[in-house]
């Protein structure tokens, strides 16, 4: 009876020890946990970096757990915040020149602000669960990798894909054959082509997605195959061409003509042939370009201030602030061909800005996807909706860009967020299923500039993290154009486009 007295006694001792030691960790788990909710409700960035550190020093799964509870907030919290900035412009553009128009400019630029910092918010915390090097943490994160909202299960897929060992990549490869969500596709894809080794596994998942119906994920399941060479896969790159315009088809065909040393400039038909005729020569190592089949033809293309793309998918974001009264330093060439129904109407920035763009969206086929942003110190689109280019939708394009007037400020941020909205990104939702954009075209005369007063984002290092932030996973090519711009707009123009695959030109 006495050694039973003693036992229970030892018990109640170990569980009081034990209450001790783990006491302390428990407290700090749930007061850093805590810390972010609370710095994410009131959009406080420097906090939420300091408590998101913290979570990740436990190791633990309660602190995958609370950080997975913070990226969701995170979304519940920016949809809320987007939701009133949306309210705050209609009520800024009702109240037209009143004076309570600068009361709601204000506000507007402050949701702006508090969304930008969520963003960064949400990136610090995805980044988070890369810190997370256990052996549980595979099965865990691979557990929530099919359930939630499509961003938070990009950040999942990025850390897996950072853990070595199969385990990771058969979570990756299991997730990306059931998932219906372009934007974790694209994730995934990205993730096992950063790993140092590709399988063959990996290779005939990505080879299987060439047809998907988001163009983002062929794009991203080419790269993968155009990474480790893989030769046999050829045949169903070839495959993926069929029916492709703009530039899916272009990029399609640079990574043939890289993997094969031959150029068909993206016709199937010819590809097709040339892989009959020569594919088991080619597979065997033994096959020899003839004379004049490696060299690049340059393939026709439409051209912005001579800037060449190929897009059936372009937005164009025109800069109308006062500045652009200045008469152009740079105009079109005397030689240029002329396009039917466009003319240079005068010689000021903004005059050769409407002629370039006119220029365009003329020769641009018709049944391409396309959209105008148009920014100062207010920010709107041509159309609500990406737009399908006939006559008709020319013409109207034409008018509306001829009755542009201009004004002080130069919104280079809201006009990009607004771009990245119609490519299904720039919010909170992250969806981007059979988005319309896959280029997109900036022309400002300037560095971004608002009224000190409203607190806008025009720190350019800022606008570019957001940028990077935005097209992780959608890839939307950024060229942009820049009139007769000082050397610090210059490098901001540079920078945006180098980072995110596009071309700067100084006219």
């Amino acid at each position: 009876m006495l050694g039973k007295s003693n036992r229970n006694i030892s018990l109640v001792w170990s569980s009081c020890l034990l209450a001790a030691f783990s006491s302390p960790v428990q407290e700090g788990l749930t007061s850093a946990r805590d810390g972010l909710l609370r710095a994410i409700l009131s959009v406080h960035e420097v906090d939420a970096r300091l408590f998101t550190d913290r979570l990740t020093r436990y190791e633990s799964k309660e602190a995958v757990d609370a950080l997975l509870k913070a990226m969701d907030l995170c979304s519940r919290v920016g949809l809320q915040l987007e939701k009133e900035q949306d309210y705050v412009r209609s009520k800024s553009r009702a109240n037209g020149r009143s004076e309570g128009m600068d009361n709601w400019y204000r506000k507007f630029y402050e949701l702006s602000g508090k969304l930008l910092s969520l963003t960064k918010i949400r990136a610090a915390i995805g980044g988070a669960f890369a810190t997370f090097q256990k052996p549980w943490i595979v099965p865990l994160l691979s557990k929530k990798l099919g359930h939630g909202e499509a961003i938070s299960r990009a950040y999942l897929a990025e850390a897996l894909g950072s853990i070595a060992g199969d385990d990771s990549e058969a979570a990756l490869l299991a997730q990306l054959g059931k998932e219906k969500e372009g934007i974790v596709k694209v994730a995934i894809l990205d993730a096992l082509a950063g790993r140092e080794r590709k399988s063959d596994q990996a290779i005939e998942a990505a080879a299987r997605l060439l047809k998907d119906a988001s163009w983002q994920v062929v794009l991203s399941a080419a790269k993968l195959l155009e990474l480790v060479e893989a030769k046999s896969m050829v045949p169903k790159l070839i495959d993926a061409l069929d029916g492709t315009h703009g530039r899916v088809q272009e990029e399609l065909n640079d990574v043939l003509a890289l993997m094969t040393g031959v150029d068909k400039h993206g016709d199937h038909a010819t590809w097709k042939a040339w892989w009959e005729e020569n594919g088991e020569a080619y597979l065997a190592g033994t096959w020899k370009a003839k004379p004049g089949e490696r060299s690049r033809r340059k393939q026709e293309s439409t051209t912005f201030y001579g800037l060449p793309f190929n897009s059936d998918k372009v937005i164009f974001a025109i800069d109308l602030s006062l500045s652009m009264e200045v008469p152009a330093a740079w105009k079109p060439g005397k030689d240029e061909p002329k396009v039917k129904g466009v003319e240079l109407q005068g010689d000021r920035r903004i005059d050769v800005a409407k002629y370039e763009l006119k220029k365009a969206l003329a020769l641009l086929p018709d049944g391409t996807k396309f959209n105008i942003v148009f920014f100062n110190h207010f920010v709107w689109s041509f159309r609500p909706r990406m737009e399908m280019l006939d006559r008709r939708m020319r013409l109207l394009a034409f008018r509306y860009i001829d009755d542009m007037g201009l004004l002080l400020g130069t919104d280079v941020y809201e006009a990009l967020k607004l771009s990245f909205k119609f490519g299904g990104v720039g919010g909170y939702t992250g969806s981007f299923q059979n988005a319309d954009v896959d280029t997109l075209f900036i022309l400002t005369d300037g560095e971004p500039w608002l009224r000190r007063d409203v607190r806008g984002v025009t720190d350019p290092d800022k606008i570019r993290e957001a940028v990077l932030e935005w097209n992780k996973h959608p890839k939307i090519k950024i060229n942009t154009v820049g009139i007769e711009t000082r050397i610090e707009a210059d490098d901001f123009l540079t920078m945006l486009a180098c980072e995110n695959g596009g071309f700067y030109v100084r006219r």
